[in-house]
Formats: C-alpha cells, sequence, structure tokens
C-alpha cells in the first residue's frame, strides 16, 4: 500500500479540500477520486498521479 493525496478541486480550479489515501496503485487511487469526488487531482509526494472528473476527461 502507498500513501497519496486526494486534492477536491472547484471549477476555477481551487483545492476545496484534500485527503489522504492509502491504496495498492495509481490506479486505485483514481479510482477512489472519482468514486467520491466530481473533479480530483491525484498526488503521490510530488508527483501528479492524475486527474478526474468532468473539466478533466
Amino acid at each position: 500500500m502507498a500513501g497519496y493525496r486526494i486534492y477536491r478541486i472547484d471549477m476555477s480550479g481551487r483545492v476545496l479540500s484534500a485527503e489522504w489515501v492509502e491504496s495498492d496503485d495509481d490506479d486505485a487511487a483514481l479510482s477512489h477520486a472519482r468514486d467520491h469526488y466530481i473533479d480530483a487531482e491525484v498526488w503521490q509526494g510530488d508527483r501528479l498521479v492524475g486527474r478526474t472528473g468532468a473539466s478533466h476527461s
């Protein structure tokens, strides 16, 4: 398991909230973000894993 930070993003690109999650891999962390937030960025340390949501499709 690895630690990831999920940032919930508003329509202006500002961070609304952040959550620490433990996931098996990048795909699992992105799946968690998709399941819980409309727009989000997933980070592992200083590495951007990916973005989710309508504005990032």
